[in-house]
Parts: structure tokens; sequence; C-alpha cells
């Protein structure tokens, strides 16, 4: 079996990326897959060397700038339906330009397309227009293009169905799992460090949580937040407020992108990590702050009460108060940090990615026969 993988791999990877990666890796491992063509952009090739070495792995790159496609066109359109099956992670400019060219090639390829989840689609305003119109113009003209869709979780199914008005039978819901193995509750806290960990961007609800951290530290003077990620799109006034805070508080810290060691490393530290987003497909860093024991306060809207279960405590991201409350609640309280604790680490054994990844490949799999 051959398959064709559009996709973008980065060394300061999100979710996305992450998925990517381990999808790769699995794929390559799996002994029915005898060739995979990954198809990427040139400041998205980062692979790593020992995947590279691999026989079964062909890399073809093409320019970032979208304007140069046509150029590149013939060549792309080659490798993209070289193989009966085609994977793409996500929906990015390419994604259009394959559906664009599918019905002369339908017949030749099956395509599988992954949606993490269509945030741009709701929200143009957080994104590049570039990455705001090719949403548009997918929803409108190329939804159904797809012979399957995987998401990952039931909330982007419905989303997907209502929005774009695609049948309920072409789309299949594999959870993610946390990439950190679930580790031993934990019983010892200090009572005082708040953690956000994503990419530093105004969907993320970050101001919303730089508001509600002023509240905490009325009632928490000694309290600290600590944030941790890649700055984002759109974030010129959220950046430069996050200087200035840095600046003036001294309980306030901007870590920028963190490693997998530190991360895990912070995870045990803090008391709690905070995710006050507006929308998510899924929502890996809660997962992961869960699989090491740390208490997780998070958004009580799209795919994020899925994720946490009973595990979490859910707020409303765009009301700073209940943030806030909830944050004082979780730091004042021992007992209640190390029943979340628990209930975290067992809520994170319920989702092995590995097992989650091994659903994925199953599918795939099942479009060769």
């Amino acid at each position: 079996m051959n398959l064709t993988f559009i996709a973008s791999f980065v060394k300061s990877k999100t979710g996305i990326e992450r998925v990517n990666l381990e999808l790769l890796k699995h794929l390559l491992q799996d002994s029915d897959i005898k060739e995979i063509d990954v198809v990427t952009s040139r400041s998205r090739a980062q692979i790593p060397e020992d995947f590279l070495k691999n026989k079964k792995l062909k890399i073809h790159i093409f320019p970032d700038s979208f304007l140069k496609a046509p150029f590149f066109l013939p060549k792309f359109l080659q490798v993209v339906f070289k193989n009966p099956i085609c994977v793409i992670a996500n929906i990015r400019p390419w994604a259009v330009l394959t559906y664009l060219f599918y019905p002369f090639f339908k017949k030749r390829a099956q395509i599988i397309q992954f949606v993490p989840d269509i945030i741009a689609w709701h929200y143009p305003e957080f994104f590049p227009n570039v990455i705001s119109f090719v949403f548009k113009i997918y929803g409108y003209f190329f939804a159904n293009r797809p012979s399957l869709y995987i998401v990952h979780s039931e909330f982007t199914k419905h989303d997907i169905e209502k929005s774009w008005h695609v049948p309920s039978d072409k789309i299949k819901v594999v959870k993610l799992g946390s990439f950190i193995e679930p580790m031993t509750p934990r019983e010892n806290f200090q009572g005082r460090k708040i953690l956000y960990v994503g990419t530093i961007e105004p969907r993320k609800g970050v101001d919303k949580l730089l508001d509600a951290f002023e509240i905490v530290q009325q009632q928490i003077p000694e309290s600290q937040l600590i944030l941790c990620g890649k700055v984002g799109w759109k974030v010129d006034a959220l950046v430069q407020r996050i200087e200035n805070l840095t600046k003036q508080n001294k309980n306030i810290y901007y870590l920028g992108y963190v490693s997998d060691e530190e991360l895990i490393n912070l995870f045990r530290e803090v008391d709690v990590c905070v995710y006050p987003s507006l929308y998510e497909g899924f929502g890996l860093p809660p997962l992961e702050a869960m699989a090491c024991g740390c208490p997780v306060i998070v958004s009580n809207t799209s795919s994020l009460p899925e994720v946490v279960g009973d595990a979490g405590i859910l707020i409303d991201p765009r009301n700073v108060n209940e943030i806030a409350y909830a944050i004082i609640k979780v730091l004042k309280d021992k007992d209640l940090k190390c029943i979340l604790s628990k209930k975290g680490v067992e809520r994170a054994k319920l989702l092995n990615f590995d097992l989650q990844l091994s659903k994925v490949i199953k599918i795939i799999k099942s479009f060769a026969n």
C-alpha cells in the first residue's frame, strides 16, 4: 500500500504538528505501508533525521508562497495524486489546490481529510487573511469532496455537519491522547503558581487570563502567572501587553516556547493549568497537564468539556470574574487540588495516544481494500 501525506512539520510544534509527526512515525512503522510521499512547504519541512533515513519515505518540498503555485502545479498534482490514497493533515492553501483539481483525478485517488477544527471559519478575524479566505473557499465549494473526514471530537463532527453540511457518515471521530505518559497523582502543592500553555493569541483567551490574574493577586498577592507558548497571529497588542506586564509585575513570567522536558517539569511544579480558549477542536495542553497530575481549569465551550470530563473545572472563557474565582478556589484548597490531580491522571489514562493513532491507521488502510 502506498499513500501521499500532505502535512506540515516544524521544530516548535503545536498540537497539529505533534499529531502529524506521530502519525508519520506510526505509518512508517506499519509493515503494510510500502511507500509514503510527504508533500510539504519549504518552511514546514523540518522532519527528524531518523525519519529521513527510512527508505519508505519520499519528501516533496514546495515553495511557501501560494502565489508561486502555478509554476509548480504540474509537479504538485503529479505527486499528490500519485498514490491511491491521499491524506491531508489540515485545511491550508495546498489542500484547496488539491480539491480544485480533484474532479480530474477522482478515479485515481481517494482523499482522507483531517480537520483539527474550523476556528478560521467561525472567527476569521483571528487569522491571516489568506487562512480565513482558504476556509471560506473550502467550506463553500469543496467541503463534500473528501472521501472521509477524520476529526478529534464529537463537537468538531457536529460543527462540520452543521456549518458545511457534510453527511454524518463521512466523518469519523478519533480522539487524541496525551503525548505524556500518565504519572502518579500529585500531593505537594505550593498554592500560588498558575500556568498557561498554548499559542499566545487572543482566541486562546490569554487577554482574559491576564485580566483575571489581577483579581487573583488582590486575594493572593504571592500568586504567580507563568505563560508558555510561541507567538501566534494578530497579536501585536497582546504581546506588547505581556512585555509591559512582565516588566511591571515580578509575578508574571513569559517563557516562550519550552521543550517537552521543561513542560513536564512545569506541570509537576505549578498548582493549576488554566486554558480559557474560546474554541478548540480538541485541546491537548489540558490533557497533557492532567497526565502529569496538574489540576486544570478549562473553558466550558467547544470540545474542552469532552477532553477533561469531570476531572477539571469548567469556566466561561468570556467571564473574567469566573476565571479568577475558579483560580482562587483551586489555589486555596489543597484537598481540591489533590482530588483534581487524581481524577486528571485517571482521565488521561483513558485517552492513550498510540491506541488512538492505531485507530487512525486502521481507517486509512481500510481505503486500500
